[in-house]
C-alpha cells in the first residue's frame, strides 16, 4: 500500500523550523544521522520524529534492547513538536472524567485515567534525566472559571476526580487564584490538579534527540517514507533516495531521482 502518497509533497521535503519563541530559544539542535543515504535493514522502523516516535525509540532501546531507525519527512521534531503551548498535564483529549464515564462507564475510565498518571509519572522522571534541560516547572494545572454561575461544573469535577479516581484536586477561591497564580480580575475561581509541567517545547524536543541517539537510535531527518508494502511477510519501505528496512523490514531504492527541496528554510 502507499503510506502518505503525496501528502509529502504537500508538506515538504526537509522543512525548517517554524521560526517560533522555542526555536528562537533553544539553542542549536542536536546532531541526527543525516538522510537515510542507502538500503538498510532494521529490526524496527519508527515513522516520525516527534516527542512520541522519538520516545517509542527511547522505549524500545531500554525496555527491549532494540535500536530502531527514525525517519522523517522533514526537520527533526518538525512541526507541532516546536510550536504547541509548552505544557504537560494530566489529560487525553477534550472531554472531561464525567464524559469518559457517561460513555464506557467507570470501569474502563478508572482505567484510563490510571494509564495516563502513570504516563505522567515517567514524563516526570524523563526530563529530569541530564540529556534534558526543557526549564521545567512543575506546579500543577488551573481550570480558571470566569462567571460564578460557572462554578458548580469545576466544583462537581473535583468532588468526582476525588472520590471516584482518588485524584487531589481542589477548589481555589478567586482570592486565592489572585494571590497564589495570576491576577484575573474575571476569574470567579478555579479547579486546580496538582500535576502540571511547563516547559519549553524545542528544548523538550531536542532532549528526546539526545537521549535517543546515546541509545544508539539513529534518526534520519529529510527522509520520507513514499511507500510500504509486506512481500512474504518482510515489510518494504521505499524512500524518494534509498530505503529503509527492519529485518523483516527491507527496502528497494528507486529508480526515479529524488524530487529537489523547494521549501524555503524558517517556513511551515
Amino acid at each position: 500500500m502507499s503510506l502518505f502518497g503525496g501528502y509529502c509533497h504537500v508538506q515538504g521535503n526537509n522543512r525548517d523550523y517554524a521560526p517560533t519563541y522555542w526555536i528562537g530559544t533553544a539553542g542549536t539542535p542536536p546532531p541526527d544521522d543525516g538522510p537515510i543515504s542507502g538500503d538498510t535493514d532494521a529490526e524496527v522502523v519508527v515513522i516520525g520524529s516527534g516527542y512520541t516516535g522519538l520516545s517509542c525509540a527511547i522505549h524500545l532501546a531500554r525496555e527491549h534492547g532494540i535500536k530502531a531507525i527514525v525517519l522523517d519527512a522533514n526537520t527533526v521534531a518538525w512541526g507541532c513538536n516546536a510550536r504547541n503551548g509548552g505544557q504537560a498535564q494530566i489529560s487525553s483529549g477534550r472531554l472531561k472524567r464525567s464524559q469518559w464515564i457517561q460513555r464506557w462507564g467507570v470501569d474502563v475510565t478508572k482505567k484510563m485515567h490510571a494509564e495516563i498518571v502513570e504516563a505522567f509519572e515517567l514524563f516526570r522522571r524523563l526530563i529530569a534525566e541530564p540529556e534534558f534541560d526543557c526549564e521545567p516547572q512543575d506546579g500543577g494545572h488551573v481550570y480558571i472559571a470566569h462567571k460564578a454561575g460557572v462554578m458548580p461544573k469545576p466544583e462537581a469535577q473535583s468532588k468526582l476526580l476525588n472520590e471516584v479516581f482518588g485524584y487531589k484536586s481542589r477548589i481555589m477561591s478567586r482570592e486565592e487564584l489572585h494571590e497564589t497564580v495570576v491576577r484575573d480580575e474575571e476569574a470567579a475561581g478555579a479547579l486546580m490538579e496538582p500535576d502540571g509541567i511547563s516547559i519549553h517545547a524545542a528544548k523538550l524536543a531536542f532532549g528526546y534527540m539526545r537521549l535517543a541517539r546515546k541509545l544508539g537510535v539513529k534518526i534520519h531527518p529529510d527522509s520520507p517514507v513514499m511507500g510500504w508494502k509486506t512481500v512474504n511477510g518482510v515489510n518494504h519501505l521505499t524512500n524518494p533516495v534509498a530505503p529503509c528496512a527492519p529485518k523483516r523490514l527491507r527496502l528497494q531504492q528507486p529508480d526515479t531521482p529524488r524530487p529537489a527541496c523547494t521549501s524555503a528554510p524558517g517556513t511551515a
